[in-house]
């Protein structure tokens, strides 16, 4: 349970801290003590909490945190009233609240003693129902319940709304039902950035102006709730009134159409040249034409040339002191460039006028030092990111690995994402992200697979922002003495001027490389390494990958199977009966998986463990072993799917995507480190070739997956063999996607690849792409953005629409004309006859490639340049009106 302010006494109620007599007493006592105080004001404000903070003035507290970007401020009135006109010269909005009193502020200090005084009379119990605790943002814990210390903190600290939601948010299934009157609660949840499209979010009763429509308001919420798979107590709800059973369908039966007539005109281009691009890559015909391997090419470089600094360039240099990052800022101010050095550090410090330490884990220390500078310091940045540079004798820590090649940039670019506000359309700010041992060039460097991580920030933060250009450059860093460190510098600068869109590059010696995908050619079988009755432990082992390559291993070698999930099955003997009894669906469809592949010959050990601990993952190898013999191979399935915007993600997010592809490749690397293994699978993904939208861990994480298979190659023990699997058809995380035909890999064609693979040539990677890999990299969220659309004349695609569905969200017509071609533009796409500007993307039925292509529409109807990360935290008609009209006052601007 979660309560905003006063409402904690009824989480704490219900959850037996008090008894309902003693909390109307203690709600009683408050509101007369509070009314006992002087008069104050309060201040909703439209900024974060690091935001507003240069705003507080004396006389003033932050009264709560309800959102992100949406604080409350409490005091005199004095003080509000300085701070609301501060605010609106700025043009920040805000807004006063219709309060008499500042509550949750300093002028409720005097009234704690006596209301503290009476909570300790009173007989508090731990509290039987979690819930959370508006002072710390966290569950309440049984002593802080207990404590009239805390309820006086309770009545004076700060709100922190948000910290709870954000932790709820963080759970994909998690459904919020706000109980009582009004929505205030659902529309702070609805417009947080971590809601994820599949939450439900409720109310039970509608704003107290809508008394009207309560029953139906609440039966609706029911409706919800029971289609979402929650339990009602139909008994209690028709209690004392007699009722009829009636058969309903599982759905719900509005008898109405919602197919949207194809139209090829709408997605026609304008450009003949054009019908190519736009048709996609095409499904190639034998599975033998989808298979790629990584190659290097080496390219003319120029870069001894180093090209003249202009006086107004700026740079910043994320370094270490190091000969190298020395060089580099010596060159530049040699050219007369005046960089900014940041380097590690506890916490963020300026030592000098251009030098500064950050915490690279702390996203406040970037936004700090982006402060630093004027707005117009930040355009056409070219920032050098060193901090993934080391020599062979360096070996970082996971967690540094992590901090260094992951964080540290994505805490940049959200700082960068607030300071992109003031760069206007057509600058661009670049990233070159320089690191060293992270590519195998040349079969001699030394690899370090944590150098991987960065692949997710250099391949999806193009994609995400428009504003942000990012390169990887991997360099030699080895023995970096005499010239070599200022030549290195001279390849870095010219580097960083090159007009290319050559995402990962690397200079060895004098030469430059880039990174191509060369056909794999037919693969001929080089050796069986599959065996009858062979034994293999498959991780993520009851997922639809994982089950997908069991099936096969039973149907053709009646292979003994150790399947190993984080969800642990009940015991065998209560199987048949749990099957016919009613079961848990997810735990039906499993044990019905494992009965399959034991009618087709094989024998089956499921096995609960997290790959990612070491321990639970050793602990399962032994009782394989013990129960099969040995071990013949390992198949590492395991993994989670990633969403949201880089802006949106938090490290929970993060790092439960991290997990079971770092941390689990780690695990089995140490357990069958001495194994006489036949071979190790490593299911990666084409995200870390093309990356993708709300991909960047996902990216990051299957990248190391891929790295470690280049060193597991050169280490020789067994083949290890990293594939990069294009989208899977009906399993795995594309289980519930509708794919066009012919794109994406169905189970059968997967299990064949897998055969051919293993049996194949000992290559560290191998990718597989359905369609022409080439011709599918050059096309990208920004290309489909870009591309001229014809769009057909409105009245000829009014017909058959569908009437708007029934939302949470009221319905809220456009205001002017640039409302309404967008409104328009939404409905022609989602094929629905009204949308509200305030209606959400995501309610209506879309999701982010609907997004994507409405967003290609809107560009081609007011030509200017929007991005769908700008998009996508606002997808709203409204959000989207407000975007538009930025742009294009930013154009006249800038004309």
């Amino acid at each position: 349970m979660i309560g905003h302010s006063i409402g904690e006494y009824v989480a704490a109620c219900l959850a037996g801290v008090f008894t309902l007599e003693d909390a109307l007493g203690l709600v009683a006592m408050r509101g007369s003590l509070l009314q006992q105080m002087e008069s104050g004001a309060m201040l909703a404000v439209s900024l974060s909490e690091s935001g507003l903070a240069p705003y507080l003035i004396e006389g003033c507290d932050l009264a709560a945190v309800n959102g992100p970007e949406l604080c409350v401020l409490s005091g005199t009135v004095a003080a509000i009233d300085t701070i609301e006109q501060n605010l609106n010269e700025r043009g920040i909005f805000c807004r006063r609240l219709h309060v008499s009193h500042a509550f949750h502020s300093a002028m409720t200090d005097t009234l704690l003693p006596v209301f503290v005084e009476r909570v300790a009379k009173l007989k508090l119990n731990p509290p039987a129902i979690r819930f959370f605790s508006n002072v710390s943002g966290d569950w309440i814990t049984p002593q802080q319940a207990t404590d009239a210390q805390y309820w006086g903190r309770h009545l004076r600290a700060t709100v922190r709304f948000n910290d709870s939601l954000q932790q709820l948010l963080n759970q994909p299934d998690m459904i919020l039902l706000e109980a009582g009157p009004g929505e205030t609660l659902t529309r702070l949840a609805q417009r947080h950035p971590s809601l994820q499209p599949q939450q439900l979010i409720v109310s039970s009763l509608p704003h107290p102006s809508q008394i009207q429509s309560t029953p139906l308001h609440l039966y609706r919420t029911l409706g919800k709730l029971w289609l979402h798979g929650i339990d009602i107590d139909w008994a209690g709800f028709y209690a004392q009134e007699r009722r009829c059973r009636v058969s309903l369908p599982t759905y719900p039966f509005e008898r109405r159409s919602y197919w949207i007539e194809a139209d090829q005109q709408v997605l026609q281009p304008v450009a003949a040249s054009n019908r190519q691009s736009r048709s996609g890559p095409k499904h190639t015909g034998s599975i033998q034409d989808w298979l790629y391997v990584p190659s290097w090419q080496r390219t003319a470089a120029g870069t001894e040339k180093v090209p003249a600094l202009k006086q107004d360039d700026h740079y910043l240099i994320f370094g270490n002191e190091d000969a190298i990052s020395i060089a580099l800022v010596t060159a530049l101010i040699h050219q007369g460039a005046h960089p900014v050095v940041v380097t590690v550090g506890e916490a963020f410090r300026q030592t000098a006028d251009t030098d500064y330490t950050i915490n690279p884990d702390r996203p406040d220390d970037f936004v700090q030092l982006l402060n630093r500078f004027d707005d117009k310091n930040i355009r056409d940045w070219q920032i050098f990111h060193l901090w993934s540079v080391s020599g062979d004798e360096y070996a970082q820590s996971l967690k540094e690995g992590i901090s260094r090649n992951f964080y540290s940039v994505l805490n940049l670019v959200k700082a960068l994402e607030t300071a992109q506000a003031a760069v206007p359309s057509g600058k661009k700010i670049t990233i070159n992200l320089i690191t060293s041992g992270l590519t195998d060039v040349t079969g001699s460097e030394t690899l370090h697979p944590l150098k991987s991580l960065l692949i997710g920030p250099g391949k999806v933060i193009p994609q995400e922002y428009a504003n942000l250009g990012c390169r990887i450059i991997d360099i030699e860093s080895q023995h970096a003495a005499g010239d070599m460190p200022m030549r290195l510098s001279r390849q870095l600068i010219a580097e960083s001027h090159m007009d290319s869109s050559d995402t990962l590059v690397a200079y060895r010696g004098p030469y430059r490389w880039t990174q191509d995908y060369l056909p794999a050619g037919p693969l001929a079988a080089v050796k069986r390494r599959f065996k009858q009755e062979g034994v293999y432990f498959i991780t993520g082992g009851l997922g639809g990958i994982g089950l997908t390559l069991a099936r096969h291993l039973a149907q053709n070698y009646h292979a003994r199977l150790v399947l190993l999930g984080r969800t642990g099955l009940p015991e065998r003997a209560t199987w048949q009966d749990g099957l016919q009894d009613g079961m848990n669906p997810s735990l039906r469809q499993k044990i019905a998986a494992i009965q399959q592949l034991e009618a087709m010959g094989a024998k089956v050990l499921p096995l609960q463990a997290d790959v990612a601990d070491a321990g639970q993952l050793q602990a399962a190898a032994v009782t394989a072993r013990a129960y099969f013999g040995r071990i013949d191979g390992v198949i590492h399935a395991a993994g989670e799917v990633s969403s949201g915007l880089m802006t949106a993600k938090t490290d929970a997010t993060i790092a439960r995507v991290l997990a079971p592809k770092v941390q689990g490749m780690q695990a089995l690397q140490a357990v069958f480190r001495d194994e006489a293994l036949d071979f190790m699978v490593l299911c990666s993904s084409l995200a870390t070739i093309a990356g993708g939208l709300s991909k960047i861990d996902y990216c990051a994480a299957n990248a190391y997956l891929d790295a470690s298979a280049q060193v597991a190659y050169r280490e020789g023990r067994y083949p290890v063999i990293s594939i990069n699997w294009d989208s899977w058809r009906e399993v795995g995380m594309a289980a519930d996607m509708d794919m066009p035909e012919g794109i994406g890999i169905a189970p059968g064609e997967g299990a064949e690849l897998f055969e051919l693979i293993v049996n194949g040539p000992d290559i560290p990677q191998i990718i597989v792409s359905t369609s022409d890999l080439s011709e599918r990299l050059r096309q990208s969220p920004h290309d489909l953005l870009t591309q001229p659309l014809a769009l057909v004349p409105t009245d000829k695609i009014k017909s058959n629409r569908f009437p708007r569905p029934a939302l949470q969200t009221p319905f809220n017509p456009p205001a002017n004309d640039l409302e309404s071609k967008i409104a328009e533009i939404w409905q022609s796409l989602l094929g629905i006859d009204t949308v509200g500007i305030d209606d959400n993307l995501f309610e209506l039925g879309g999701d982010s490639l609907l997004g994507v292509q409405l967003l290609a529409r809107v560009r081609a109807g007011f030509a200017i340049d929007l991005h769908p990360a700008d998009f996508f935290r606002s997808p709203t008609v409204a959000g989207l009106a407000a975007l538009v009209e930025t742009r294009l006052l930013d154009e006249i601007e800038c004309s």
